[in-house]
């Protein structure tokens, strides 16, 4: 998965921009396109979203629709030169790795989510709420752009969804969690950089984030984590992250202990994902945002 990835973000961009973000969430943003922290400047990030490959009656439903890649898997390949020929053997070989690792996650995320489910003492809860399943898998590259002033790599952010699972180029620094205790940065320490021109033998390492959405369930048992990514400028640094999150047709309200109040109304995961939207993305408009203001 890592080697397709860093082969396809050192592709061109003419050929990257073949598979531009469509309005379903799915394909490639370029650096500088996304703003998590809405206080600083675009992130020095790119981005390729990848989502469950929707059946046809989803099709005209939000959110949903079928996954961009470039090449398309009907197109046929016509006469060309070397480079784009080239390029197109990159793009092939990168789909087939995220569909890959796409599905090994969601194997993983299938037995992995359970747990918090225990620990609520509630082990059946999550049983029927990921059918289907909305996880999308997003493989980053940051550039060599030092993070200073209002400018990072990844602005500050909590995830929106209910997991998330973060793989993470080994030996990478940057990434950053926010402690509320001490109010202040804390970098998270990962395992050794891999050997100029040597695979590690160290397994990866993988960081598990609690999203905004697993908070809400839980009434605030578990809490989401903020965190950011700062880049020294001196050396590009590769991610992936995998957002596990039910099915949007999902109701979704707290689960409240005996004498406590919940924090949160009761909701469907579309409505809920679609209001952040709405709140964090300025050229994003679901029809609720401009209704609200209406009344």
């Amino acid at each position: 998965m890592h080697e397709a990835s860093k082969l396809f973000y050192a592709l061109p961009v003419k050929f990257k921009m073949r598979a531009k973000q469509n309005a379903n969430n799915r394909g490639y943003s370029p650096i500088m396109e996304e703003k998590l922290d809405l206080n600083a400047n675009g992130d020095s990030k790119e981005g390729f979203y990848i989502g469950r490959e929707c059946e046809d009656w989803e099709m005209d439903l939000p959110l949903r629709g079928k996954n961009v890649w470039w090449p398309p898997e009907e197109e046929e390949a016509k006469d060309e030169d070397e480079e784009e020929s080239e390029a197109r053997k990159i793009g092939i070989r990168f789909r087939l790795a995220m569909e890959q690792y796409y599905e090994e996650m969601v194997q993983f995320c299938d037995g992995f989510v359970p747990t918090f489910a225990e620990a609520l003492g509630l082990p059946a809860f999550f049983e029927d709420k990921f059918k289907p399943h909305n996880a999308l898998l997003r493989p980053l590259k940051y550039g060599k752009v030092k993070s200073e002033g209002k400018q990072f790599a990844c602005g500050a952010h909590s995830d929106y969804g209910v997991l998330t699972m973060l793989w993470v180029q080994p030996g990478s620094e940057g990434l950053e969690i926010f402690d509320e205790k001490s109010e202040s940065w804390m970098q998270v320490n990962l395992g050794g950089a891999e050997e100029e021109g040597k695979e590690s033998e160290r397994p990866d390492d993988f960081i598990c984030n609690i999203g905004d959405l697993m908070q809400f369930w839980t009434n605030d048992r578990f809490k989401s984590t903020v965190h950011r990514v700062v880049t020294d400028g001196t050396k590009e640094r590769y991610s992936a992250a995998f957002f596990y999150e039910p099915s949007y047709e999902c109701e979704i309200e707290p689960i409240v202990l005996e004498g406590e109040e919940p924090k949160y109304e009761k909701t469907t995961f579309l409505k809920y994902i679609l209001a952040k939207y709405d709140a964090t993305h300025e050229a994003f408009d679901s029809g609720e945002k401009n209704a609200s203001k209406n009344k």
